[in-house]
């Protein structure tokens, strides 16, 4: 495959270690470097960089890539984005009009700016869309600075609009805003109020729509596109991002109107994940404005549910978390119209850390005032505080804990040690449960079938054994799909015989995600000594493995389709039923 000389000339100018190491704590180890996974909340350094690859792996959470996907990730960049980063940092100057593949994107963004328009128009000619707008308390001033619209109901009002103002309905398409029916184009929403979503530069990406009766789903996003990821998305950051650095604290609501609600009343750091759960990408965007979150759900089960999970993952994220503690029944939105401003921001002020909010959620659904609903708290409790990863933390609540303790509740002092050695117990329970990944794992500790795939795949990879290796290099012989795959990419890439190069040369050629991110790993890991003995045994294991499950699949299948019109066969099971 041709690539792109000026990504090449970039790549070549820049070393991986040293881009890395500005973001991670690297130490020499071997050839290679290693540290903490940016990716993951890592306490034992599962994270390795190759010079000789150009590349990063984590053997815990499975990362991989090269300078330019290590940037996107961590600093939530597109890929131009990127480029146009390290094109400055190596010194290259861009081309005029280069941009990567987001120039491919070109219709699709000008598909999403006419359906904005389209959809605000259809919003002024809709009276049940604007009496819903009222009813919620959406003024007109924010439904302009949200741009929000209708979508109607007929079928194919959006895509008949786009192709008479010159778009194409393929980038439509690509765009998610019409698809296909039939031998044309229907439009994807009907009958709902439009939300234009925005990444964080301010560029259109996709949209949210909400129903305005009782029609299923209630939201309905964008599907994932070329523009949009909904994982990496957060709903109006874009307006709300000088607010949040200069108030010192995101607030993360859960719907379109929340944030809508929040933003009328001056709370302008408000933002909203597009439907789904709280991600490790959305606390790593918030990272880049603030270090504290306040989670203001609904007051309900599943907004409790939520709000606790997505405090565990914002906080594993390295964000500090406080949950507000809302009304029962009560949304932020309902909050704003019944109280303002004044209101919501005290709730914001007056959050508490997740674990406080769990334990205080914890009693509401126990009788207290009778020893089997304490003892059973108790023990819920328990269990809730040994997960908890600060001893101060934990400090602050096992009092609280123990003082329910319906056997001790004379005895502070015993009802305390009660729950701490409960607590430690579990704690250790946990900790040796663990499992430490601190690096590749040896070829010695794998088994014979891995060893065999993956030594003829590093052989095949290496330019002193390439040439030995490549016939023996079959993808049907693989029986691991994923290095099945790796395989596969690599007589993609090389038609016409065994590859040259080094091995970062090889790797760079491989076209497939997925397929690179395995030939990484494999690659990174510490190897035996090869020879040509070993990889002819490696390949005759691979062989005879195959002629095994051949030889199995052919007795199944005679067994499943000829037993019932075979003579032969149905007189020598009769005659073992006899036996």
């Amino acid at each position: 495959m041709a690539r792109d000389p000026q990504i090449e000339e970039i790549r070549s100018r820049l070393n991986i270690v040293d881009i890395i190491s500005a973001t991670v704590r690297l130490k020499k180890a071997g050839k290679d470097w290693k540290g903490l996974c940016p990716f993951h909340d890592d306490k034992n350094p599962s994270f390795a960089v190759s010079p000789s690859l150009q590349r990063y792996n984590c053997w815990a959470c499975g990362k991989s890539g090269d300078i330019f996907t290590f940037v996107q990730e961590t600093e939530h960049l597109d890929f131009p984005q990127a480029l146009e980063k390290l094109a400055g940092m190596a010194g290259v100057t861009l081309r005029k009009g280069f941009a990567g593949p987001a120039r491919e994107t070109d219709g699709v963004q000008a598909s999403l700016a006419e359906a904005v328009v389209f959809f605000r128009e259809q919003l002024s000619r809709s009276q049940m869309a604007q009496e819903f707008l009222d009813k919620r308390g959406v003024s007109k001033d924010m439904s302009d600075r949200f741009a929000i619209g209708f979508a109607p109901s007929f079928g194919d009002a959006l895509a008949t609009t786009l192709l008479k103002r010159g778009m194409k309905l393929e980038d439509a398409r690509r765009a998610d805003v019409v698809k296909p029916e039939g031998n044309g184009f229907a439009d994807r929403f009907l009958g709902r109020l439009m939300f234009p979503i925005k990444d964080v530069q301010g560029r259109l990406v996709g949209f949210g729509g909400r129903a305005l009766g009782d029609s299923q789903p209630k939201y309905l996003n964008t599907q994932d596109t070329e523009l949009f990821k909904k994982r990496r998305l957060l709903y109006g950051l874009d307006l709300a991002k000088s607010t949040i650095a200069s108030e010192g604290f995101a607030i993360l609501v859960e719907g379109y109107l929340d944030v809508v609600a929040c933003h009328a009343v001056g709370l302008a750091n408000a933002v909203a994940a597009l439907g789904t759960a709280t991600s490790e990408e959305h606390g790593g965007i918030l990272k880049r404005w603030t270090d504290k979150v306040v989670v203001m759900f609904d007051a309900d089960d599943a907004g409790i549910r939520a709000a606790l999970r997505s405090a565990r993952i914002l906080s594993e994220g390295g964000l500090e978390v406080a949950i507000a503690k809302l009304p029962a029944g009560e949304d932020p939105d309902s909050l704003v119209k019944s109280g303002g401003a004044v209101r919501l921001r005290r709730l914001a002020e007056d959050a508490v850390s997740p674990i406080a909010f769990e334990l205080e959620n914890m009693e509401t659904h126990h009788d207290l005032t009778k020893p089997a609903g304490a003892e059973a708290y108790v023990n819920q409790a328990i269990t809730v505080l040994a997960a908890v990863k600060s001893e101060l933390e934990r400090d602050k609540h096992i009092e609280q804990v123990a003082r329910l303790l319906p056997s001790f509740h004379l005895d502070r002092k015993r009802a305390e040690s009660v729950v701490r050695t409960e607590i430690s117990r579990l704690t250790r329970k946990e900790a040796k449960a663990t499992v430490r990944m601190e690096g590749p794992p040896k070829a010695k500790t794998l088994g014979a079938v891995d060893k065999a795939e993956i030594g003829l795949i590093r052989a095949a990879c290496d330019p002193e054994w390439a040439g030995v290796a490549w016939p023996f290099l079959d993808p049907e012989l693989c029986i691991n799909p994923e290095r099945r795959a790796v395989v596969e990419a690599l007589h993609e890439a090389f038609l016409f015989g065994p590859p040259e190069g080094s091995a970062a040369e090889i790797l760079g050629e491989v076209e497939d995600e997925q397929a690179s991110q395995t030939l990484t790993a494999i690659l990174m890991m510490e190897w035996e000594p090869l020879s040509e003995k070993y990889l002819e045994d490696l390949h005759s294991y691979l062989v005879r493995m195959d002629k095994r499950r051949l030889q199995s699949e052919a007795a199944r299948s005679f067994t499943e389709e000829t037993a019932k019109s075979d003579p032969a066969w149905q007189e020598y099971c009769k005659h073992r039923s006899e036996q």
